[in-house]
């Protein structure tokens, strides 16, 4: 083992939600500034780094005036957005 470990961060699922989301470039980077927010605050804690991504992505995507959650986005994740709703 030698004892190697590592944690799952959201930022480990930015880049494939992002892709599934259609975020551009600008759309991808708020959503590593939101999921790096999130590393800050212990009240995260409560949720998976693959719902906080999740939840960083459908944010970006409303501010930007598209749906929150499309059916890719739930297919390729498999959360609602009523799972999302918490975070």
């Amino acid at each position: 083992l030698d004892y190697r470990m590592a944690s799952v961060t959201p930022q480990e699922y930015v880049a494939r939600f992002c892709k599934v989301g259609l975020c551009n470039n600008r759309m991808g980077a708020l959503v590593q500034y939101l999921t790096e927010l999130s590393l800050r605050d212990p009240a995260f804690l409560a949720y998976r780094p693959s719902v906080i991504a999740a939840a960083a992505v459908s944010i970006v995507r409303e501010t930007s005036a598209l749906p929150a959650w499309t059916r890719s986005l739930q297919y390729h994740t498999d959360m609602t957005l009523a799972d999302l709703q918490g975070c």
